[in-house]
């Protein structure tokens, strides 16, 4: 059943865990270390931290206007194009990231990356 939930969503790196970078599909600007990556509750992969801090751009979103969140949520862009990645919440520690320094779950879409 998974196999047919990535082929359906695209979500081809959700559930990859192999040494490697990921980059922004459109520019190549290095956006995310694999040792940054846990398994998160949603179907996109999950990072816990950009590459840098400058890696990214990102854009507030109002409490509560997105899908009811009650933790903060940023939109996330490619610092390099600025191509629409998704979404970071503030809530990396209490859904799957085990990680001592979990804070920002950064959901991205597999469509947005390149992995090498």
């Amino acid at each position: 059943m998974e196999q047919i939930s990535s082929l359906v969503s695209g979500e081809e790196y959700a559930r990859s865990f192999n040494p490697g970078l990921y980059s922004c599909a459109r520019c190549g600007h290095a956006l995310y270390a694999h040792t940054s990556k846990f398994t998160g509750p949603c179907l996109w992969p999950s990072f816990r931290a950009p590459l840098e801090v400058s890696s990214l751009h990102t854009i507030a979103v109002a409490q509560g206007a997105y899908n009811h969140y009650s933790c903060s949520v940023v939109e996330l862009y490619c610092a390099g194009c600025s191509l629409f990645l998704g979404h970071a919440f503030e809530d990396g520690a209490t859904t799957g990231d085990t990680h001592p320094d979990a804070r920002w779950r950064h959901c991205v879409l597999s469509l947005s990356l390149q992995f090498a």
